[in-house]
Order: C-alpha cells, then sequence, then structure tokens
C-alpha cells in the first residue's frame, strides 16, 4: 500500500515535470517563429532596397552611355510625371469646390425664381401656363393644373353676367385691335417662344400686367366685387311747358299712382 502511493508520487511528479517542459519549448517556438518572421521581414526589405538601388544604378550608369538629347527626354519624363500627380490632386479638389457653388448657385436661382413668383401681379396658374408656352384658355392645362394640385384654392365658377361682360369686353377689345393696327397685342398676348414668354412675365412690360387681366380666362382667381349707385325706381316728372311761374307744381313731386311697390309691378316694369 505504501509502494504504490510513493509510485502515485513520482507519476505526478514526472506529469509536472512533463508539463512544464512543454510549456517551456512551447514558448521557445513561438520566441523562435517571432524572430524568424522579423528576419524574414529585414530580408525581405534589404533585398527590395538592394534592388531598389541596383535599379538606379544601371539606369544612371544607361543615362551616362546615352547622348544628351535622349538625357533630357528622361528628366523631362520624370518632371512630368510628378507634375502630374500635382495636378491630378488640384483637379478633384477644384471639381469639389465648383461642385458646391454650382449647388449653392442653383439653391440661389430658386429662391429667386419663388420671389419673383410672388411679385408678380398675376395668378400662378395663368404664369404657368405662359411659361409652358399654351394659352390661357387651355383645357388640357386647366386639368393638368387641377390634377397636379398647382391651385391652392377652386376656382370660384363665374356668373352668367360675369361671363358675358367679360366676352363683351374683350370683343371691343379685338375689334380695336384689328382696326387700329396698333402693337399692343404683342404685348399681353403669347408669342410663340416659351422662354420669351417666360421672360416678359418676369421681368417684362406692365403693360401686360395691366392689360393681361382680361384674357387670363378662367384660370385667373379674383376677387369680384359690385358696386352699386343709388337710384329712383321711377323717374321724377320733369317740368311741364304750360307751368306757371317757372317752377314745377307741388303735384308732380308726389309718388306715382302704382304705390306701394310690389313684386307684380317690379316684374311689369323690368319684363
Amino acid at each position: 500500500m505504501a509502494g504504490s502511493q510513493e509510485h502515485q508520487q513520482q507519476i505526478q511528479h514526472l506529469e509536472a515535470e512533463l508539463a512544464q517542459m512543454q510549456k517551456g519549448f512551447q514558448e521557445m517556438a513561438d520566441n523562435i517563429q517571432r524572430s524568424l518572421d522579423v528576419t524574414f521581414n529585414e530580408i525581405d526589405k534589404k533585398t527590395v532596397h538592394l534592388i531598389d538601388d541596383k535599379k538606379q544604378l544601371a539606369t544612371e550608369s544607361a543615362i551616362k552611355h546615352l547622348d544628351k538629347h535622349s538625357r533630357q527626354e528622361m528628366k523631362e519624363n520624370e518632371w512630368l510625371k510628378r507634375e502630374l500627380a500635382i495636378y491630378t490632386r488640384e483637379v478633384s479638389i477644384t471639381a469639389l469646390a465648383v461642385q458646391q457653388l454650382e449647388e449653392e448657385n442653383l439653391e440661389h436661382m430658386g429662391q429667386l425664381f419663388e420671389r419673383r413668383l410672388e411679385d408678380l401681379q398675376i395668378s400662378r396658374n395663368v404664369f404657368l401656363t405662359q411659361a409652358a408656352g399654351l394659352g390661357p384658355s387651355d383645357s388640357t392645362v386647366q386639368e393638368t393644373i387641377m390634377k397636379n394640385g398647382v391651385s391652392s384654392s377652386p376656382v370660384p365658377p363665374l356668373h352668367p353676367a360675369t361671363e358675358a361682360w367679360r366676352a363683351q369686353k374683350q370683343a371691343k377689345e379685338l375689334e380695336r385691335d384689328e382696326t387700329s393696327g396698333s402693337c399692343s397685342e404683342a404685348a399681353y398676348r403669347p408669342t410663340e417662344d416659351p422662354l420669351q414668354d417666360l421672360s416678359v412675365l418676369l421681368y417684362g412690360s406692365q403693360t401686360y400686367l395691366q392689360q393681361g387681366d382680361m384674357h387670363l380666362g378662367p384660370l385667373e382667381m379674383k376677387l369680384l366685387t359690385v358696386v352699386g349707385q343709388a337710384l329712383p325706381l321711377h323717374p321724377v316728372p320733369s317740368e311741364t311747358p304750360g307751368s306757371k311761374g317757372g317752377s314745377s307744381a307741388p303735384e308732380t313731386l308726389q309718388a306715382p299712382e302704382d304705390w306701394p311697390l310690389t313684386a307684380r309691378i317690379i316684374h311689369k316694369r323690368f319684363k
């Protein structure tokens, strides 16, 4: 029993020594591997350096045996390579700066365009119609504007009397233009060039803004106002030739016989 315990202790001691030897061997192997890698890297670096030196020496030796013109060409080639690298770097920086300037320019132009639209004295729908090179009465443009939601509020329907008054006024204007042969038509009618119409609307004459209101058609959205004037329902009877004293009699200022006013009288008077 005592012998077996002694043998067991010896076995454990030998196993501990074996583990210690394996650990030391592994550490030595790692150190040798690291040293080998460092040595290989140094050898590779030295080899590359020596090869470059040999190439440089060979190039210099070859240049010495060349003529003066060839040596000058090689020097110029090296100089061009350096300049090309510098030029490429500067071009990339300049291109980035130009791109930023273009973006800022587009943003500023958009802001100016919006300010011009706000300053116009005509509706936005009519401006977009004129900028597209179409007539203000084009039904297709109206449908497109309504579909795209350009109009912020629905166009109120015109009263029949208002439509008749507008048609009569347009007819009078057209007749006056045809007879007089004046050039006022070009001030408010769209030309064949959409860009010209756009420039007229943005920077053009005030004649278009003043005279073009009657030609805006149903796209124009304006508040219509009605101005009334007080007038008597029946005209005051004038003086009769046989009146005495040059003054009218008190009876002539009396109210007419058909009084009080009824719906039948109004219908009969204005029928």
